[in-house]
């Protein structure tokens, strides 16, 4: 018999205290590469809808108010049927977001999945990559959580993806039951919220609205994945005359924080997860909503609050997953706005000055320290004159 080890059972008592969610999903396009056919989308975005399960009831009665109020009591709300009516879907997603629930976004481009694949069977290989993607965003988010599935019929993708998970998912707990499982469930109304954000989000997407609607969605969306993954941020195109941006920072620093991500996404340290959540939601502001726009303290800390299922502390947030990232040699900017991935020398400017502000003084009141010790000792004791701090020596000297 295997023997159970201490770590295994502080892990299993960490997913009992983890509340539990459940999550919808539904998806948006096809799987055709044939892009010179009419009707062929470039984009396959795939939303998962996540609440806490104590919460269903309560959500899913909002929004059903919120669909019956807009013409569709006595049918399915679902994004294909607004259309292009824009003020319609905006008119619909101002009475959805304060309903409490997350989003987590996964958007394909097929074309350029296409584009840089030597492999043949686009379509198998490109499902395959899908399913692997959503599986190591979901689980690294919520390693406990309950997928709905419609027992009156799935897509080919959902389908799928059932195969996949059941066949990659972890051993199962204490209880005998999986962390991370499906669950049968009538056609629920919170499958069309999950197709109408992912409708949503292609009508941007496709061009065939000019509304910014990830902007819009921003609150809700904890984290925004591209497959593949993409070199640079929307603005980056010459066309667009931003001067400020400077392409090897953004490479740099958006290549080191997807590394970590890619590396850790699969950790079962707890503060692992919050770092790779942290870097997610950076890569997703910078990428999707505003490239300048620093993210605050208050709205990380809140977002790894609902990871973690608890409050936590300034303190807490800034010394194990700010200064942890960058001692792992991540680039963060910050200034007293918040934190951002970098995209330009200005950015760096920015933490410069925001570091040297505090290191600055306290350096300044360490070596008033130093020559008043040496003064008082006629130069015979100097505190700096430790192995461990000659580095600091150099600096006064």
């Amino acid at each position: 018999m295997e023997q159970l080890s201490l770590d295994f059972y502080e892990e299993q008592e960490k997913l009992a205290t983890t509340p539990s969610r459940t999550a919808f999903i539904d998806e948006s396009g096809s799987f055709g590469f044939d892009f010179e056919k009419e009707g062929t989308d470039r984009y396959y975005v795939v939303c998962a809808v996540v609440l806490r399960t104590s919460n269903l009831e309560s959500v899913e009665k909002s929004f059903d108010a919120i669909c019956c109020k807009n013409g569709f009591a006595d049918t399915e709300m679902k994004s294909s049927n607004i259309g292009k009516k824009d003020s319609r879907r905006i008119k619909l997603l101002t009475e959805i977001l304060p309903l409490d629930f997350s989003a987590i976004l996964l958007i394909a481009d097929k074309k350029a999945f296409v584009e840089s694949s030597p492999l043949t069977d686009y379509k198998e290989s490109f499902v395959k990559y899908l399913h692997e993607k959503l599986y190591d965003i979901m689980y690294a988010v919520y390693p406990k959580l309950a997928i709905c599935e419609d027992s009156f019929g799935s897509s080919v993708f959902q389908i799928g993806y059932h195969k996949y998970v059941e066949k990659n998912r972890p051993r199962r707990n204490l209880l005998n039951e999986y962390d991370f499982c499906f669950v049968d469930s009538k056609a629920s109304r919170l499958v069309q919220l999950a197709d109408f954000i992912a409708g949503t989000v292609a009508a941007e997407l496709e061009e065939k609205s000019k509304t910014k609607y990830l902007q819009i969605l921003g609150g809700k969306i904890t984290i925004c994945s591209r497959f593949p993954n993409i070199g640079a941020p929307y603005f980056a195109d010459p066309t667009k005359q931003v001067t400020e941006y400077n392409k090897a920072i953004f490479e740099l620093s958006s290549q080191t924080a997807q590394g970590f991500i890619e590396s850790n996404s699969k950790s079962e340290d707890l503060v692992t997860r919050l770092k790779v959540a942290t870097l997610r939601h950076l890569l997703f502001v910078v990428q999707n909503i505003d490239a300048k726009k620093y993210v605050t303290a208050n709205e990380l800390i809140r977002l790894l609050s609902e990871y973690k299922g608890g409050k936590i502390t300034p303190n807490f947030f800034y010394r194990k997953i700010i200064a942890s990232l960058r001692d792992d040699s991540l680039i963060i900017a910050s200034c007293p706005k918040g934190y951002k991935i970098p995209i330009s020398h200005h950015d760096i400017i920015d933490y410069t000055n925001s570091t040297v502000g505090i290191v600055g003084p306290m350096l300044s009141r360490l070596g008033r320290c130093r020559s008043l010790i040496l003064g008082c000792t006629d130069g015979e004791l100097d505190i700096l004159d430790d192995q461990a701090f000659l580095s600091y020596k150099k600096f006064f000297d």
